[in-house]
Formats: structure tokens, sequence, C-alpha cells
């Protein structure tokens, strides 16, 4: 059987942690022992967003009951409809029981709100995750805006990354976000989403 397979929400998730696994002995900053996982291990389902993976975490999981040992259910908290981070988790986490998952073997993770709020946990790499899209001008408006987004920690994180993807006029870009795990101090991200998959590897994986 395969170590591990992750079901994920949207294609940024995917990106983030391909550039998190990418990293050179990347499980060493995750607290865990060595994992093997390529692409394949990394299941986004099309069409299905938040609200398909929350009603149907568990049919998509079903196929791999037999050949993967472990799995994580990754999704945001906020889109419309949601019934919240507790309802979310607790409600997928039954419908995978129900269908053969033994509960060791897998953990639903609800980021709330979203993905982007681990972005803003390592703002050095987020800046450098931006700084390949523009120019030595535009260099300036980045530090400046970070600056200023970081001082307004209470807004939205995704509202925050749109302004500044506004400000240097760059579009919204997967491949932002595994630029951005690929360089981020995962140390420094104190989101307890992001605290729960770590934990989750270090079980499962010791060291």
């Amino acid at each position: 059987m395969k170590s591990l397979l992750c079901i994920l929400a949207d294609k940024d998730m995917k990106e983030a942690l391909l550039g998190l696994f990418s990293r050179t002995s990347w499980h060493r900053s995750m607290g865990c022992g060595p994992v093997a996982i390529d692409d394949k291990d990394l299941l986004v389902p099309p069409g299905q967003k938040d609200p398909g993976v929350f009603k149907r975490a568990h049919e998509l999981a079903r196929a791999y009951l037999r050949t993967h040992e472990r799995l994580v259910v990754l999704l945001d908290c906020a889109w419309n409809g949601s019934p919240g981070r507790t309802v979310i988790e607790q409600t997928v986490a039954d419908n995978l029981e129900r269908n053969g998952w033994d509960r060791e073997r897998f953990e639903v993770i609800a980021i709330e709100p979203e993905l982007e709020t681990w972005l803003w946990s390592d703002v050095q790499a987020l800046q450098q995750a931006f700084e390949r899209e523009i120019d030595a001008a535009s260099r300036a408006t980045l530090t400046e805006t970070l600056g200023e987004l970081m001082r307004n920690s209470e807004e939205d994180p995704k509202i925050r990354l749109s302004i500044l993807r506004d400000r240097l006029r760059i579009p919204a870009s997967s491949a932002q976000f595994r630029r951005f795990a690929s360089r981020a101090h995962v140390d420094q991200c104190t989101d307890p989403a992001f605290a729960r998959f770590r934990a989750a590897l270090g079980r499962w994986f010791p060291p």
C-alpha cells in the first residue's frame, strides 16, 4: 500500500502541498519520518471544490481504501452554505468511518477561514513567492503593500491576497502557493489546522 492520500478541495491546496513536499528533507521540518508522496497522491476532484468535498469525500475515498494506508481530507471553512469547521470535520469523519475508514487512518482538516491563512504566516516567503512575477520597479510596492496588509491582520486573508495582487497588477495563480510553500518556515505557522496536519504526519510516520 502507498503511504498517504490527500483529497483536496482545489488546485491551490495541491500546489501548496507540492511545494512543501518538494523541499529537501521536508519531513524534518514537519516533524515526521520520510514519506513517499507523488502527484497522484494529491487528489483534486474535478468540479467539487469545498462543498463537493464536504458532501462526497467518503465516496471519493472509497476507491483508495485498500491502496493507501492514511488519508487527509483538506478543505476550507469559508464557502457559501458552510456549516462551520466543527460540523464540516465531524460530518466528513462520520461518513468516512461508515465507509470503512478506521478513525486512526484519516484526518479531516477544515481550514478556518481558508488556505490563504497559511500564506500570511511567513511574510518573507510570501514576498519571495511574488518577486518572481514583478519587475524591479514594483518591488518597493510589494514591500510597502505587504507591510500595510500585515498591520491589517484582522482582514480576511483571501481579500488581503487579492489586494496584494491588484497592487502588483498580477493575476491569481496556484503557482504562487507552490513557491510560497517551497520557501516558508513551517515552524512559524501557528494556524490550528496546519498544526493538526503536522501532528497527523508525526503520529502516522514517526521521525
